[in-house]
């Protein structure tokens, strides 16, 4: 609603002002913190909002292409698959194109996540220092998952499958 970009754009601005997200209310953390301090950082380097939303989604895009590069082994197979998935109508979707809302990075934080957690999982095999990297971005991209969106539990299928699949490809298993 319009209560939740009022909200979002009111919290950037006290962040802006040093104030952190504002005076204690009900209203000061019943949505993620994540948000408002991607639009104060939008506001400081200048970058338009849908642009700085689309170069995070386009990131995540390429860090999925390059956590399969393992079983991706083909450039023109990544090439198409970055092509894929960086092409995503929901993104042009008239609600986040036109509104300040979370949901014009959430998507791109849930692939990032993803793909940290894929970058960890294919790498197991090679060791600690070739998984450490995606490990620690995994963490990272986790933690501002959760400072986004608080509903983060859908995401629970999709870990269990790669965890799954960590527990194959640590066995030796070949698909």
């Amino acid at each position: 609603s319009g209560a939740d970009d009022e909200l979002f754009l009111s919290q950037a601005e006290t962040i802006l002002r040093g104030e952190w997200l504002g005076k204690a209310s009900d209203m000061v953390m019943v949505k993620g913190p994540l948000y408002p301090l991607w639009l104060s950082l939008n506001n400081v380097s200048g970058t338009p909002l849908l642009l700085s939303q689309a170069m995070l989604y386009a990131l995540a895009c390429f860090a999925l292409v390059r956590a399969l590069l393992p079983v991706v082994c083909s450039p023109w197979g990544r090439s198409v698959l970055y092509l894929a998935i960086l092409y995503n109508p929901g993104s042009w979707a008239n609600e986040s194109a036109t509104r300040v809302m979370r949901e014009g990075i959430y998507p791109a934080l849930t692939l990032l996540l993803l793909a940290c957690v894929m970058g960890t999982v294919l790498r197991v095999r090679s060791g600690a220092k070739g998984s450490a990297l995606w490990a620690a971005s995994a963490g990272f991209s986790g933690a501002l998952f959760a400072m986004t969106r608080e509903e983060g539990i859908w995401l629970l299928p999709s870990l269990a499958v790669i965890a799954l699949a960590a527990v194959v490809v640590s066995r030796g298993v070949r698909l």
